[in-house]
């Protein structure tokens, strides 16, 4: 059922694809690709009990963090965003991105106490800066916007 003009129709077809698109994120790439690690798996159960010295073994055991702070970082901003911009449409996104940082945190955990090595030095004080102080009001403005077109359009 439409609600009529621009609005109804862009909901009808948008909202199944934020939603998918957040819950995809939330579970398949949490829980299966960074949680399950398929690469990690492989080192860790089939070529690091053959390596021929233990430092082979450690090395290979263990997995590189090059860009995995950068990666989880932009994951985090993105689910985030989106859920903040559309839930004032859709306030199911408010329990998705609840349950995207619960199970982020786990994740998380996992990962930097028990796989990865440590992180790299980043510029994280400056990214932080840029994330709080000009991506998070741009948010809050577009959510503004976007919630005059539901509640007036």
């Amino acid at each position: 059922m439409s609600t009529g003009g621009w609005l109804g129709g862009w909901l009808e077809h948008a909202a199944p694809l934020i939603i998918n698109c957040l819950i995809g994120d939330s579970f398949i790439i949490n829980l299966g690709i960074d949680l399950g690690r398929p690469d990690v798996r492989i080192k860790r159960n089939f070529i690091a009990p053959y390596a021929k010295t233990q430092a082979k073994m450690n090395r290979l055991y263990m997995t590189s963090a090059d860009i995995w702070l950068a990666f989880r970082l932009q994951l985090f901003a993105k689910v985030f965003l989106l859920t903040l911009m559309f839930s004032s449409a859709m306030p199911i996104l408010l329990v998705i991105v609840g349950t995207y940082c619960w199970l982020a945190s786990w994740v998380d955990k996992f990962l930097l106490f028990r796989v990865l090595r440590q992180p790299p030095l980043t510029m994280m004080p400056r990214l932080m800066y840029v994330m709080i102080c000009w991506l998070l009001p741009l948010a809050v403005l577009v959510r503004l916007g976007f919630a005059v077109f539901v509640f007036l359009g």
